[in-house]
């Protein structure tokens, strides 16, 4: 007689969190943020070298901004089909290349061009990056995971840009430039390599274009934080004008103060992937009526060194928690279909804003006075707030899908 036994049912290990695709993710990031950048510390360099005014130079930042927003949606359309690797690695090669004509151009319009090539890349290798990431991770560790890619664009920051700058001295632009475009050609060979393959292609079913459910979520979150960003940067550009004739702070101290913000931001960003995905929205929203409040407090307290400091230090540490934590919520509302819309959605949406920001705090120092920035910047910063306030109160609808 055979004894039948019932045999105890398998316990299902948590998967791992993996680190190494997600650090190459980061790795990438920090590059193409650093190239972002570079003609802001580069801006006497490159002008004397092409013989134009430093505010032309500079305009190639606010080009490049516009170039993305414009480009992003139509690239992520027409690559839709491929899979996300070959994709990561396609726009890093495009990133690379181009930065590699940009260091031999020999005129300023040739240096424009390349540039406008090389923005086309950074919005499609940005439009798939965040949500490839989150796709990486296991249930309820999404948000963990794009902080952790995010990673790439404070040091890029802190560290990428700084040292850029400072190496031009020595080398030239041409040098550092074509030097950021041979790691990026690095970083795409890598990509190739050492990340995992989608499981299916990105096919998205023909009819479910252009009618998703949770298309209005998505625009909705990513306007509504393009809002908080628009107010960011209206004040951050002009951050040394403040310091100096609103904060009575001296001329030297705004580079240390920059340090203390760029420091904060980086504690930010590791205090964001600390958030549990279940949480995310309401910390979303906190940050953002934070940001304001700091914003308020700054305008009543500019004639304090020391508020000064401390104010400047909160207000990276919660713009070092902006954008993982709002890209999260607005990759976790869409939809599995709509998920790579999602993430070119966002890029567009950023970019439009980043640039704006510049616009809007010119328009408003020249309409208000510089006094009249901060203010402005707080309310914009509590618009964004209630609007994400009211736009999540239908986070949890049946139409939502949770995070892949």
């Amino acid at each position: 007689m055979t004894s039948c036994q019932t045999l105890p049912e398998p316990v299902l290990a948590t998967p791992a969190f993996s680190w190494r695709p997600l650090l190459l993710l980061a790795f990438g990031a920090f590059w193409t943020v650093t190239l972002e950048m570079l003609p802001a510390g580069l801006l006497p360099a490159m002008g004397a070298d092409l013989g134009v005014r430093p505010s032309r130079v500079g305009l190639l930042v606010t080009v490049w901004a516009l170039t993305v927003g414009i480009t992003t949606v139509p690239l992520s359309r027409a690559t839709r089909r491929w899979r996300r690797p070959s994709v990561l690695a396609m726009s890093l090669v495009v990133l690379g290349l181009s930065t590699v004509l940009t260091a031999i151009a020999p005129t300023y319009l040739t240096v424009a061009a390349t540039r406008l090539i090389a923005a086309a890349g950074h919005g499609l290798f940005w439009s798939v990056l965040l949500v490839y990431a989150a796709s990486l991770a296991p249930e309820g560790l999404a948000g963990r995971a794009i902080s952790v890619v995010l990673a790439g664009p404070i040091l890029a920051s802190v560290i990428g840009l700084p040292l850029g700058t400072w190496l031009a001295g020595p080398f030239g632009w041409r040098w550092v430039v074509g030097t950021v475009g041979a790691a990026m050609v690095l970083g795409a060979l890598m990509l190739v390599r050492l990340l995992p393959d989608d499981d299916v292609p990105r096919v998205v079913p023909a009819e479910r274009e252009g009618r998703d459910p949770t298309a209005y979520l998505v625009i909705g979150g990513a306007l509504l934080g393009a809002l908080a960003l628009l107010a960011h940067f209206a004040v951050f550009t002009f951050v040394a004008p403040l310091s100096t004739q609103g904060w009575n702070l001296s001329a030297d101290s705004v580079g240390p103060l920059l340090l203390v913000f760029g420091i904060a931001g980086a504690a930010g960003l590791g205090l964001s992937g600390a958030v549990p995905d279940r949480f995310g929205q309401h910390a979303l929203i906190a940050v953002v009526a934070l940001l304001a409040v700091t914003f308020a407090v700054l305008a009543c307290l500019g004639d304090s060194p020391a508020a000064v400091r401390g104010l400047v230090a909160a207000w990276g540490l919660l713009l070092g928690m902006l954008p993982p934590l709002l890209q999260g919520q607005v990759i976790g509302v869409a939809s599995p279909e709509f998920r790579d819309a999602a993430g070119a959605i966002l890029v567009t949406v950023f970019n439009l804003g980043i640039a704006a920001g510049a616009v809007v705090g010119g328009q408003v120092i020249d309409l208000w006075g510089l006094d009249r920035l901060l203010p402005v910047a707080a309310v914009v910063s509590l618009l964004s707030a209630v609007g994400l306030g009211l736009l999540m109160r239908q986070r949890l609808t049946p139409t939502t899908a949770p995070m892949p």
